[in-house]
């Protein structure tokens, strides 16, 4: 087992030499400060850096991603095979279309509140209360009639490559627009 060696700690002798140390203590603690604010200046140097080189590599990503739908989406029965099937599978990959579940949105939580209570929809509404989204999906065409209350759902293109454990997606409405 290993022995703990003590430190041998110096001792200032006297009033003078104790001011010294203080005086070197305080010196000390500012060369951290200076070490720690160089290594900061540093990170966020390099975080900007880095940053820069992300937004390229997510422009290239962005029209790569435009590129494939525009490619695939006029193409879709063909390369589904016209079937239920949803995704296209390549040597290097997958392409796939999905359908987000379905969400409520809420323009103005009062005025929602206040419509569900006056037209007798309690089961809308949580004791706490808040808007009860689920029985809202659950209901669609009832809670559609309440005004501020909207259903939406979104049509998803995504490109899952080999290479990474990501899959890299996009709404269909915007890559639309983006390809015309």
């Amino acid at each position: 087992m290993a022995r703990k060696v003590k430190k041998k700690v110096a001792v200032p002798k006297d009033l003078a030499e104790a001011a010294e140390f203080l005086s070197n203590l305080g010196k000390a603690q500012q060369a951290i400060d200076e070490i720690n604010a160089d290594l900061t200046a540093e990170v966020e140097k390099l975080k900007k850096a880095a940053a820069t080189k992300a937004k390229l590599e997510q422009e290239r990503i962005n029209i790569l991603l435009e590129g494939l739908f525009a490619f695939a989406h006029p193409r879709r029965k063909e390369l589904t095979a016209g079937g239920p099937s949803k995704t296209v599978t390549l040597p290097t990959g997958e392409l796939r279309w999905r359908t987000t579940p379905p969400k409520v949105n809420i323009s103005s939580t009062e005025k929602v509140l206040a419509a569900l209570e006056k037209l007798g929809l309690q089961r809308f509404i949580r004791q706490t209360p808040t808007v009860n989204k689920e029985a809202m999906l659950a209901e669609k065409d009832v809670a559609t009639s309440v005004d501020g209350v909207s259903i939406t759902q979104t049509d998803e293109f995504v490109a899952a490559p080999l290479e990474v454990k990501a899959e890299i997606s996009s709404r269909v409405d915007k890559l639309t627009k983006a390809t015309k």
